[in-house]
């Protein structure tokens, strides 16, 4: 099936939205034009007719002449003659004899048709109304202007058909108002033909930030992270425009730091692999035998990399993109509790004071196995990082958006530009807090990702106590 192209389709709906708004335009200015021009003739008439009306008065404002007036048609003609300009002739059918031109009559009765051409009809009326020169025209559809004498007396009325807005113009008028017509029609055909011409320009004008877009998306799916748009306006494109720069910058950022992991994993997998291959090597060429302290070397190196392995895949599973956590309403309290008092043996054994200070209930939203695994890899870090005899300190406070966990370890301490770099993966102290027994640097980069995952934050500093201090922030249940 045929297929249109996005430019096409908006040139035709830019086409189609212009020809639209081109025959509105013309059909509302000629309906005003036709309704206005009508109201214009209709008012010349009638400041015409007023004019008549003081020039009746001023010369036949008499009895003796009002009455010439009217039984003498010749009279009123000529009169009109010299009052008014000249006009075309009015065709009018007038009705059959004695017919009744009362107002209970149609407007215009069968066999009457009336020319409504602004020629000015003018009929003279008596005192009673009724039609004594000029066409018969119902009364009622007269507009009556008075005729009075010198002393006041009403003579009787000169009266005119108005201009209706059906009216259909023969005279100069006419052709005044077919020619703006005309113009009119002339020029909604110049914008119609300019919509469909400059629609196709117009198009291509408005596509190509989205062809920009498109381009820069299509480097992106080609692993091209490098990609950057201008970013000058503040439309919606423009937005869009900073969403993709964005959406390459943290694909960039992924990618170095996948790159750096790559390096980091290859790097903490290269030392327990080199001692395990020169001990097999020399196992091989009978430089050693195998006896128990090979037998114990042999077996802590591939237990490092056991352990380098399973914190591996808990380092995966706790970031939230790898795995769904489940979120439930959890007592941080209660859980805290329970994982806690499993570790009070260890820290006694290793010689440290352990304590720890918890409410009666801490409400919140969370993953209780993530939570309990956190619990685990600070306990376990403050476990191999913590010289005996020392201490370690666990507050649990409420705060102002949800609940604050203090996990605070006696010596050693750790340098001021080694804070900020505690929880980034394969990451150790190693002039302050080395063990023989240490992690991988796995363990708080775990935290790390569980906190974050729980829409939380964490953070490292100086503990009273001598040693680390780890911050963690989680939102409460009510907030």
């Amino acid at each position: 099936m045929f297929q249109l192209g996005l430019r096409t389709k908006l040139m035709l709906a830019l086409t189609s939205f212009g020809l639209v708004i081109v025959a509105a335009l013309y059909l509302t200015v000629r309906l005003g034009f036709e309704q206005g021009f009508t109201t214009f003739v209709d008012q010349g008439q009638r400041q015409m007719v007023l004019g008549l009306q003081y020039l009746v008065q001023a010369r036949f404002a008499t009895p003796e002449k009002w009455r010439l007036l009217i039984d003498s048609p010749p009279v009123w003609n000529k009169a009109l003659e010299t009052m008014l300009p000249p006009q075309p002739t009015t065709t009018i059918d007038l009705p059959p004899a004695g017919a009744d031109a009362g107002p209970d009559r149609d407007p215009l009765p069968p066999g009457m048709s009336v020319d409504r051409r602004p020629q000015i009809p003018i009929v003279l009326l008596n005192e009673q109304g009724q039609v004594i020169i000029g066409p018969r025209l119902p009364p009622h559809l007269l507009e009556k202007y008075p005729i009075h004498g010198t002393d006041g007396r009403l003579f009787g009325y000169l009266a005119r058909l108005p201009v209706r807005n059906d009216a259909t113009f023969n005279s100069a008028d006419n052709i005044f108002f077919r020619s703006l017509q005309q113009l009119l029609l002339v020029g909604c055909g110049v914008a119609a033909i300019l919509a469909v011409v400059l629609s196709w320009p117009l198009s291509r004008i408005l596509l190509k930030p989205v062809q920009r877009i498109d381009e820069a998306l299509a480097r992106l799916a080609a692993r091209d992270n490098s990609v950057r748009l201008p970013t000058g306006s503040n439309d919606d494109l423009g937005r869009l425009a900073v969403n993709v720069n964005l959406l390459a910058a943290t694909l960039q950022e992924h990618s170095d730091a996948q790159r750096q992991w790559l390096t980091d994993l290859a790097h903490e997998l290269r030392t327990p692999l080199s001692v395990l291959q020169g001990e097999l090597e020399a196992l091989r060429e009978g430089v050693r035998s195998y006896d128990q302290s090979t037998n114990l070397q042999l077996g802590g190196q591939v237990g490092r990399m056991s352990r380098l392995v399973d914190e591996l895949k808990e380092l995966l599973l706790s970031e939230r993109a790898a795995m769904r956590y489940e979120f439930r309403p959890v007592d941080l309290a209660e859980l805290l509790q329970d994982e806690l008092e499993g570790f009070s043996t260890s820290f006694k054994r290793a010689g440290i004071e352990f304590t720890f200070d918890l409410p009666a209930h801490a409400r919140l939203q969370g993953d209780a196995d993530k939570l309990a695994q956190l619990t685990t890899n600070l306990a376990q870090n403050s476990l191999r990082y913590t010289d005996a005899p020392g201490k370690v300190s666990i507050q649990l406070r409420r705060s102002s958006d949800g609940w604050r966990l203090l996990w605070q370890d006696s010596n050693p301490g750790v340098p001021d530009d080694a804070l900020p770099h505690l929880f980034e993966r394969f990451y150790r102290v190693d002039a302050s807090r080395q063990r023989a027994t240490g992690g991988t640097g796995l363990g708080l980069a775990i935290v790390a990702n569980i906190v974050h995952a729980h829409n939380g934050k964490v953070s490292a500093s100086h503990s009273p106590l001598g040693g680390l201090c780890i911050t963690i922030d989680l939102p409460s249940l009510e907030s």
